[in-house]
């Protein structure tokens, strides 16, 4: 039997070849994982606001924050030269130290460069913005049942600070050692749509049958007690084309899961009509004929390999029950389809409880089919979608010089007057009429597009710098000001409008409408971000008088209009002492 610790993993592969992580050193492998688990487009701009590795950090090296899926997680993470049998337990121990900074802490205790992470999970948390907070330690080691029960103290840990310090938190606590096992799963259900590849006798009661070029479906009702069976046997693998996994009972009347057991408790035998059933992609299904029975089960099926891309939360629900009811029915559709494209559109559209899936309504308008096209006439080096997330497998792939549809509206939004919902309602933009026309409308060109996606990218990269920079002790008081800024949500979003309204002073040309704001010539797109990191140190340090808006949240109008107005004021009183660079980039801008 070969060493476990010479077995070849593709994820590493794949991981080795990744040279946009290389600059994050230690927690380039927490990235990864986390890029694979939640789908990530934008991975570098969530370690620009996850990462908080580095002095003082605590034990904590990033901070995750997913509103849209209301999840916190919390990441210790080792990546070790050699793969082992099993990692450094004091590493999984150093979470309880972790948990207990970033949830009792007092706030004049926090690191500096700590606290505004901390201080956006926690109210979020207040704000019942996050349903599960994850605890998660993340190396490249094989999974031991010694770091899992190190794992299970932390999350015990985690949830009695939660019931100390959150009286009346509904939240649930996850706890998991992330080892290889679990990325190269996380890896394999990036690329491969369907990870539970067995072949299943299911008796069904009856059904129709459904037939295209490039899928089929058989619609039926099976028993509660089949589904109990595979969710206990397979767990999150059943899940593996499903973005949104099963997230637990919360017992409140609001919860969504909760209202499901509650339903298969009390009223089984009416499941069939209350529950909107499940959704699963399957490899091949054969339908045989019907029998004479008395039993509702009348038909039997075999189909071979199965993932649930809707109606996680209902299979989640049966299988946390002890139980099942005989009479419990499950509707099902069982989706057959060898096309791609097919399988990610089905992907898509059936699962409506992932947030993101309101932008990909707005792909198919005509303002967003018109820029892709603009795109590929005017920046073919670039890619945008248009709304639309890419593929499940372009999470691996790494779609080149991709221009990411969320942050293109955010940037879009904040360049445009509104940096508040541009940092808080990331869908909210894609859903209301009145905020997607604000930002995509007949006078939004690609041209400006770019031009305020490259600096927000500008933005990102600078702060990295930053970052780098203070963990080997070379800030200057000024520049440790300026990370500071940085460490808050919504920081990068104000000085886009900073910038924006100073747009005038900085080009010294009157700007009758800010959509016909663009760079002359036609570039790439690292070459448009160099355009913007050529005049980003002259106004910079002018972020620090900002401060009060983002201490009210980036939500308060005098707040921001105050802080902008400093800004600008400071802008105005320096742009002589800098007019050489100040004029040199306003060569390179296209304007009415």
């Amino acid at each position: 039997m070969n060493d476990l610790t010479d077995v070849k993993f593709s994820s590493i592969e794949n991981f080795k070849k990744r040279n946009d992580l290389k600059v994050y050193k230690s927690e380039a492998w927490p990235l990864f994982a986390l890029e694979l688990y939640f789908r990530i487009e934008n991975i570098q701009y969530i370690a620009s606001t996850s990462i908080t590795d580095g002095k003082n950090d605590r034990k904590c090296d990033l901070i995750y924050i997913d509103k849209e899926n209301k999840r916190g997680v919390i990441i210790q993470s080792y990546f070790a030269e050699k793969i082992s049998k099993i990692a450094k337990t004091n590493k999984a121990s150093d979470l309880n130290t972790a948990v207990g900074w970033v949830l009792s802490s007092h706030e004049e205790q926090i690191p500096k460069l700590l606290l505004p992470r901390i201080l956006e999970l926690r109210n979020a948390i207040l704000d019942d913005e996050i349903e599960q907070l994850d605890v998660w330690y993340i190396h490249n080691c094989h999974e031991h049942s010694r770091v899992q029960s190190e794992m299970e103290i932390v999350g015990e840990s985690a949830k009695a600070l939660l019931e100390r310090h959150f009286s009346g938190s509904t939240i649930k606590v996850s706890s998991k050692e992330i080892g290889i096992e679990t990325i190269e799963e996380w890896y394999d259900s990036s690329s491969a749509k369907i990870l539970v590849t067995d072949e299943f006798e299911i008796e069904t009661a009856g059904g129709y049958f459904t037939q295209k070029d490039t899928w089929e479906v058989f619609s039926t009702a099976i028993s509660g007690k089949w589904i109990h069976k595979m969710f206990k046997q397979y767990d999150e693998k059943l899940f593996s084309a499903n973005i949104r996994n099963y997230l637990g009972s919360i017992n409140t009347k609001y919860n969504i899961n909760n209202g499901i057991k509650t339903t298969l408790l009390t009223e089984p035998s009416n499941f069939l009509v209350f529950n909107n059933g499940i959704t699963a992609l399957v490899n091949d299904i054969e339908i045989s004929k019907k029998t004479r029975s008395q039993s509702p089960l009348n038909q039997k099926i075999i189909i071979s390999g199965i993932s649930i891309v809707n109606g996680a939360q209902t299979t989640g629900a049966i299988g946390a029950l002890e139980e099942v009811d005989e009479t419990t029915l499950i509707p099902v559709r069982f989706i057959k389809s060898k096309d791609g494209e097919v399988i990610d559109s089905i992907i898509r559209f059936n699962n409506s409880q992932n947030a993101v899936t309101v932008s990909d309504f707005r792909s198919t308008d005509f303002i967003q089919d018109r820029v892709k096209k603009e795109f590929k006439a005017e920046f073919p080096t670039m890619n945008y979608l248009g709304g639309r997330r890419g593929g499940t497998d372009d999470v691996i792939k790494r779609i080149k010089n991709l221009v990411v549809s969320d942050q293109v509206a955010q940037s879009l939004t904040a360049f445009h007057g509104n940096p508040t919902d541009a940092t808080h309602s990331k869908s909210k933009i894609w859903a209301n009429d009145d905020l997607y026309s604000n930002v995509f409308n007949e006078n939004t060109k690609a041209s400006h597009i770019v031009f305020v996606y490259s600096l927000f990218k500008s933005l990102v990269e600078y702060k990295q710098v930053l970052k780098d920079k203070s963990k080997e002790n070379g800030l200057t008081s000024s520049e440790e000001d300026i990370l500071n800024f940085f460490s808050y949500a919504g920081s990068i979003y104000l000085i886009i409008n900073a910038v924006s309204e100073t747009l005038e002073e900085i080009i010294e040309r009157k700007v009758s409408s800010k959509f016909s704001i663009s760079f002359k010539e036609s570039l790439t797109l690292e070459e448009y971000v160099e355009n913007w990191k050529e005049i980003i140190p002259l106004f910079i340090s002018f972020s620090a008088h900002m401060k009060e808006a983002l201490d009210s949240k980036v939500k308060v109008h005098e707040d921001i209009k105050k802080s902008i107005e400093q800004f600008r004021s400071l802008v105005v009183a320096t742009r002589g002492s800098n007019k050489e660079k100040y004029d040199n980039f306003k060569k390179l801008v296209k304007y009415n």
